[in-house]
């Protein structure tokens, strides 16, 4: 890494490095392989990172800015890939993270993979606030793949869902609809209907 102290005076200090490092735990996910190029100064940290876990990759590049009551992080660009997949933000997008212990908002951030899409803006642990997402078109069996899990399940899911309440104890409600859907052998033309989520549990409402 390098240090500049222009005239001497540390409130003025920057900081640029180039990092590697494997087998590194973030956030409970352990990932095998991360390197970044970061850049800090006047309480500004500039960010392009990669981390790998097994074929799964994520890039992310931005900025973040430390204030003394909370985090504002802009990313230019954010994506995830397994093999022939790709989930990323749309060319000349910024999505915009807001983060204090007691309330999460989030600005303009849309994932897209062709013709499928995710979008989440809004706000939680706001009291007249929510946060809104939404799902276009999304394949369930591919974001099942992406996810490392069970690939079970099957079809095109779009979704409308808000997500109010604290961040600790956050509450949602929405509608979905999935077509040309399977569970395991069981193949279906359409299923649609509501959830809801209130930290007790979770209802579900659905029909074919």
């Amino acid at each position: 890494f390098t240090l500049s102290v222009p005239d001497l005076t540390p409130a003025r200090s920057a900081i640029q490095a180039k990092s590697e490092a494997t087998f590194v735990e973030v956030g409970g996910q352990r990932i095998t392989g991360l390197t970044a190029d970061t850049s800090y100064a006047e309480s500004q940290l500039t960010f392009n990172a990669t981390g790998q876990d097994g074929k799964r990759q994520l890039s992310a590049a931005g900025s973040a800015i430390f204030h003394p009551d909370h985090q504002d992080i802009h990313l230019s660009s954010l994506a995830l890939k397994l093999e022939q997949i790709t989930w990323s933000t749309p060319a000349g997008s910024e999505a915009t993270f807001q983060y204090t212990p007691n309330r999460i908002g989030l600005e303009k951030l849309s994932l897209v993979n062709g013709d499928q899409r995710i979008d989440a803006d809004g706000v939680i642990g706001a009291a007249n606030e929510t946060l809104h997402v939404r799902a276009s078109n999304v394949d369930v069996a591919q974001l099942d793949q992406l996810f490392l899990g069970d690939q079970r399940l099957a079809g095109r899911l779009t979704a409308d869902a808000n997500v109010s309440g604290s961040t600790t104890a956050p509450r949602a409600q929405g509608q979905f609809s999935l077509t040309h859907g399977a569970f395991r052998q069981f193949k279906f033309e359409s299923f649609a209907g509501t959830v809801a989520y209130a930290g007790l549990g979770l209802k579900a409402d659905g029909r074919r």
